[in-house]
C-alpha cells in the first residue's frame, strides 16, 4: 500500500488521527469480518451464521469468527515451531480458559469442519454485546492480536525459565570453584606426607647398614 500524502494541502484529518489510521490498517484489514459482526451485536441485530475463516499470519494461523444469538465467538487455530514453545503455549492456554472473568475455552480438539492441525490447540473466545458496546474498537484490537499477546507471553515465559537456569548454573559452578582448592590442597597434603614417609623409611634403612 502506498500513500501519496500532500503535506502542502489540507489533511483530511489531524496528523494524529492521520498517523492512528494508518497504523490500524492491517488490523482492520484482517479484522474487517469481526468489525462487521461487533457492529452487528452493537445494535442488536446479529443474526447466526457458519464460521468464517481469517488468516492471521503466513505461518498459517487463523481464527474462525462465528456469531451466535447473543454473542461473537472466535477459535484460534495457533501453531509453534519449537518443542518448548508448544509446552509453554499449552501452559498458558490453559490457565487463560480457567481464568475467572474470561469468557474462554480451550480444547485439543476443533469441531469446526475443515479446521486446520494444531500442535497446541484450540482456543475459543466469546465476546458478549456488553463489551462490545462499551468498546468496540479495543475489543477488535485485542481479538485481532490475540497471537502476538500469546506469542509474546510464551517468548517472555521461555526467557524467565532460561534466566533461572542461567542463574542456577552460575551457582552450582561457584560452589564447585570454592570446592576445588579443598581438594587440591588435600592432595598436596597427601603428597608432601609420603614423601616425608619415604625419607624416613630410607634413613633407616641407611643407619641399618
Amino acid at each position: 500500500v502506498v500513500l501519496d500524502v500532500d503535506t502542502s494541502g489540507t489533511l483530511p484529518c489531524s496528523k494524529e488521527e492521520l498517523v492512528g489510521r494508518l497504523a490500524c490498517l492491517g488490523r482492520n484489514l484482517v479484522g474487517a469480518p469481526i468489525l462487521l459482526a461487533l457492529d452487528a451485536l452493537k445494535e442488536s441485530n446479529l443474526a447466526v451464521t457458519a464460521p468464517k475463516k481469517i488468516t492471521i499470519s503466513s505461518s498459517g494461523q487463523c481464527m474462525y469468527v462465528a456469531t451466535k444469538a447473543d454473542r461473537v465467538a472466535a477459535t484460534y487455530c495457533l501453531r509453534f515451531g519449537d518443542e518448548a514453545d508448544v509446552a509453554l503455549a499449552k501452559v498458558v492456554l490453559q490457565q487463560m480458559a480457567e481464568t475467572s472473568g474470561l469468557n474462554a475455552h480451550y480444547s485439543a480438539t476443533c469441531d469446526i469442519p475443515g479446521a486446520p492441525a494444531s500442535n497446541v490447540g484450540y482456543l475459543s473466545l466469546s465476546v458478549a454485546s456488553m463489551k462490545a458496546t462499551k468498546s468496540p474498537d479495543s475489543c477488535l484490537t485485542q481479538l485481532v492480536y490475540f497471537p502476538h499477546y500469546l506469542d509474546y507471553h510464551v517468548k517472555a515465559a521461555k526467557a524467565f525459565v532460561h534466566s533461572r537456569l542461567r542463574g542456577r548454573v552460575d551457582q552450582l559452578v561457584k560452589v564447585l570453584n570454592r570446592a576445588r582448592p579443598e581438594v587440591v590442597e588435600a592432595t598436596k597434603a597427601k603428597s608432601s606426607s609420603s614423601r616425608r614417609h619415604g625419607s624416613g623409611a630410607g634413613a633407616g634403612a641407611g643407619a641399618g647398614a
